[in-house]
């Protein structure tokens, strides 16, 4: 069995290069640039793990990740971040 793996990222560059590398892992991940595009994939199907950006349009990483925590507290997520300080980085690890 395969992981379901989905890329929540909105810079091409970034989202393209992790989507790649998963794949030569074996893996068939799936790609969302927004929040939206994760609930279209969220009705279809829900992942074991989800690759999280925390600066995306919209809806931010942070509330994204609250909520499949709330939904799916089983789901594994991976947050992706440039936020550096203390703070900032102890915000996404109580999500």
């Amino acid at each position: 069995m395969s992981l379901q793996i989905v890329v929540v990222e909105d810079t091409d560059t970034v989202r393209e290069a992790l989507v790649d590398y998963l794949q030569t892992c074996g893996w068939t991940p799936r790609a969302c640039t927004c929040g939206d595009e994760l609930e279209t994939v969220l009705a279809e199907q829900v992942p074991d793990v989800v690759v999280m950006d925390l600066n995306l349009p919209g809806e931010d990483g942070l509330s994204l990740t609250r909520r499949l925590r709330e939904r799916w507290p089983a789901v594994g997520i991976v947050i992706l971040s440039a936020r550096a300080s203390p703070p900032q980085r102890a915000a996404g690890y109580q999500h």
